[in-house]
């Protein structure tokens, strides 16, 4: 036997082996998926929400309607969908104009906040500290209240 014959068994050893090892691998990864499936992992996109929409309403509107609900709902960043749930379930729906006047109150809150502060540990201001900081805690609960009520993070 020659070496090139050596060096070409050698190759269909490693081929071999290499072979093996991939099947190995495969049957270790369908292993492990049986075994998802048997506990409800069926794999895939994972859904939105728990609860699937699966009724649909047609209506019959004017083009003015339509036209009004379209740019209702542009104005707000919503789809028609979302917007009309949100109409037909009365939740509030924020404008961009409200959302940025909300945003900058926010920020009014901090600026508030980093006041009260700068006077926590002085004894003459320390009334003033408590002033500034009840004046934040008011604007807090009002922004907490208006997001419940509609449903979205405003900061």
């Amino acid at each position: 036997m020659n070496n090139r014959d050596s060096d070409n068994n050698t190759w269909w050893i490693n081929q071999s082996r290499q072979s093996q090892e991939r099947e190995k691998q495969y049957q270790e990864a369908k292993r492990r998926a049986e075994i998802a499936r048997k506990n409800g992992a069926l794999g895939g996109r994972k859904p939105v929400n728990k609860e699937a929409r699966i009724h649909h309403l047609n209506i019959l509107l004017t083009n003015d309607e339509y036209k009004a609900i379209k740019e209702n709902s542009k104005k707000t960043n919503l789809t028609m969908s979302e917007y009309l749930r949100r109409v037909g379930q009365n939740v509030h729906i924020f404008s961009e104009t409200e959302l940025a006047i909300l945003k900058q109150l926010y920020e009014y809150r901090n600026h508030f906040i980093r006041i009260a502060n700068m006077y926590h540990n002085r004894e003459d201001l320390a009334t003033i500290s408590i002033l500034v900081r009840d004046t934040a805690e008011t604007i807090k609960n009002y922004i907490y209240d208006l997001q419940s009520k509609g449903n979205k993070r405003l900061y």
